[in-house]
């Protein structure tokens, strides 16, 4: 039973408490929120005792025997959290961003080995059944040479993304490009990135984003993403396509197709018992329990974050960008 500290319970920490709350391999020992009106309510909602409730984490780390915690708090936040967890001993499960900048997060990563602890980042997108099922064709798929990512919706969220300056790279991307490596089992190169603002944008920033990104085993990939299509909207997995030797893998809003002279053929996905952040919680356990590495790990996960800063980077530079330069 791997008992459990989460900090954050508004938002979508509200969410994460159900998942926690619904999995019988897990028991959450305290809930922790510097608001203690959500705290409160989150509390009493769920008919949870007022003692779980905390406003400090190293408060419920001292009164509450835990073996790990559950960060779901901005990622500004991230790395002062982690620190405590790591310092008193406990593994770590943090949202995706691991941080809000590559040098906390290399410093988060660096803590956790240095503690022999495990620090995980939910990227919840590779998770799914789709991912899952998609990675095992692709790894059965003759000649990978490049993929196309096309990601079209038109949210408004209000609130703070609507003020950032690259709302859909900061926020958003970083699912993709995660995705982007899982699927095609490689790491990034390179990156050459554009993003700008429509004239009718309700963002203040830049909503849009178009990357092209070099991999390894020489694997190309383009990138578009928007939050301002109106019209006619993606998945918010995206639209891919992964292109081989006389045959391609198209993911979409339809499920998974091979094409190959014409003709499209689906693909069944694979059975799994769950998915999702409830498959996420659940490898971050096993691993815990394990004591290996999970998936996801905080020192792979710097691959990915790295792609939203080395294009951030592109982006203000006008340049190509090596991602060496920032791992």
């Amino acid at each position: 039973m791997l008992r459990l500290v989460q900090v954050g319970a508004g938002g979508f920490g509200w969410s994460w408490t159900d998942i926690v709350l619904q999995n019988p391999n897990v028991k959450l020992t305290a809930l922790v929120d510097i608001n203690g009106e959500i705290l409160n309510r989150a509390l009493k909602e769920r008919g949870l005792p007022q003692d779980m409730g905390f406003t400090y984490l190293a408060e419920a780390i001292e009164k509450k025997t835990s073996d790990a915690v559950l960060l779901v708090t901005p990622p500004s936040t991230h790395r002062e959290l982690a620190e405590v967890a790591l310092e008193a001993g406990l593994d770590v499960l943090c949202e995706k961003p691991l941080a809000d900048n590559i040098a906390d997060a290399k410093a988060m990563a660096e803590l956790a080995e240095r503690k022999g602890k495990i620090l995980m980042v939910s990227q919840n997108y590779r998770f799914s059944k789709s991912a899952r099922t998609l990675r095992k064709v692709v790894e059965e798929l003759e000649g990978l040479s490049y993929v196309e990512v096309s990601f079209h919706t038109a949210p408004h969220f209000g609130g703070f993304r609507e003020k950032m300056p690259y709302p859909l790279l900061i926020d958003m991307a970083i699912h993709h490009f995660d995705l982007l490596r899982f699927l095609t089992a490689s790491d990034p190169k390179r990156i050459s990135a554009f993003s700008w603002r429509p004239s009718w944008s309700w963002f203040e920033g830049d909503p849009c984003l178009m990357a092209f990104i070099e991999m390894e085993k020489d694997i190309r990939a383009s990138y578009f993403g928007s939050w301002v299509s109106g019209g006619v909207e993606t998945p918010w997995d995206g639209v891919w396509r992964i292109q081989g030797y006389e045959t391609a893998i198209i993911w979409n809003e339809n499920g998974i197709f091979k094409a190959k002279e014409g003709n499209l053929s689906p693909v069944e996905l694979l059975p799994l018992p769950t998915e999702g952040r409830d498959l996420v919680l659940e490898e971050f356990r096993r691993a815990v329990e394990r004591r290996d590495q999970p998936e996801c790990n905080a020192r792979d996960n710097l691959k990915s974050l790295a792609m939203v800063f080395v294009a951030l980077h592109s982006i203000q530079t006008e340049k190509t960008v090596d991602v060496k330069e920032l791992l």
